[in-house]
């Protein structure tokens, strides 16, 4: 016998703010809530939405649209929403960016738009020229986001159309009632963020163990979020110049002068550089701290090997009390010493 299912798909859409809510109190441990507790919680709620529009592009908010152009002007609005004024383009408000543009002729031929940023367009000569556009400005705003097309579109253009992708901003919280406007993919780390936001407020004990949770099941919606395409890999060629430089002619540039030499008079030095042969510099000996004193401890007398003793017995004493010191820095520092009291004693 099968299996009964519900043959439904539909719990993020009945997912109601209020129950949303409950979820993620009763995950700090806290039931029955009400009242400012219900409250703050949307607050919160609206605030995380806010969040998420500073953690990359959210696939399911984007939309296209077309604004028509007006001979004359280069610049177009989007409102935040119909309160704040009316759009340029029909019916599109609560725009956060603009994604990619095109230039649509009446034969509905398009031709891509070029994205530029402000200090490319505060460059540009004569912003006022008329003509087809082929460039374009995003300027975001609080209450809006504004388009500024160059060149100007003029009585040739006047008609046609700029096509665009454009992000939303997620919609609002509003009543206890409404779904949210997140996709199903996003409905567990939403519990688990606003669990999160409010352990801040109430059990700031868990606060560390839900963000880690949060984090984690947002960092999967993000990498799920979108669309796939195909993938092409292209193998990459390197040519080594050295298989074709061993000719009696052939040269090759020193790592020391940066000029060319004869490819067989050259040579490595210790450390690995190609050198000609003129610039070859031999390693030159390290002195090494603990022999150096050795050497200068063995010819003292008695008396001055008391004396050189005894401030070696204060240095252990001084690296004992700074443990992030190195010895050998003391040693290197007594060696001079050593050398003086030598010399006059």
């Amino acid at each position: 016998m099968a299996n009964t299912t519900s043959g439904t798909t539909t719990f993020d859409k009945t997912f109601a703010i209020d129950e949303i809510i409950e979820e993620s109190y009763e995950r700090i441990g806290i039931q029955g809530v009400s009242g400012n507790q219900l409250r703050t919680a949307r607050r919160s709620l609206n605030i995380m939405f806010q969040e998420w529009g500073n953690r990359g592009l959210h696939y399911w908010e984007v939309a296209n649209n077309s604004i028509t152009l007006v001979d004359g002007q280069a610049e177009y609005t989007m409102f935040r929403s119909t309160g704040d004024g009316t759009s340029s383009a029909t019916a599109v408000y609560g725009v956060d960016d603009i994604l990619e543009a095109v230039y649509r002729n009446a034969s509905s031929v398009d031709t891509s738009l070029t994205k530029i940023d402000r200090s490319t367009y505060q460059g540009l000569a004569n912003k006022g020229s008329e003509g087809t556009p082929s460039q374009y400005f995003v300027q975001r705003f609080i209450d809006k986001v504004t388009i500024t097309l160059y060149l100007t579109p003029g009585s040739s253009q006047a008609g046609n159309f700029v096509n665009f992708y454009y992000v939303k901003r997620i919609q609002d919280v509003g009543n206890y009632t409404n779904a949210t406007d997140v996709p199903y993919r996003f409905v567990p780390c939403m519990a688990s963020g606003l669990a999160y936001y409010l352990s801040q407020k109430f059990k700031p004990q868990l606060t560390q163990q839900m963000k880690l949770l949060y984090e984690d099941e947002l960092q999967r919606a993000l990498q799920e979020d979108g669309s796939s395409s195909s993938s092409y890999i292209t193998p990459k060629l390197i040519i080594q110049m050295s298989n074709f430089a061993r000719g009696k002619y052939a040269q090759f540039i020193s790592d020391r002068s940066g000029m060319a030499f004869p490819y067989k008079e050259m040579v490595t030095e210790w450390n690995g550089a190609k050198v000609h042969i003129s610039e070859y510099e031999p390693k030159q000996p390290q002195p090494k701290p603990v022999e150096q004193i050795l050497k200068v401890y063995n010819k003292l007398d008695l008396q001055e090997q008391n004396y050189l003793q005894q401030i070696f017995y204060l240095l252990i004493l001084l690296q004992q009390k700074m443990l992030e010191v190195e010895l050998e820095v003391y040693i290197v520092f007594l060696i001079p010493i050593v050398e003086y009291k030598s010399e006059t004693m």
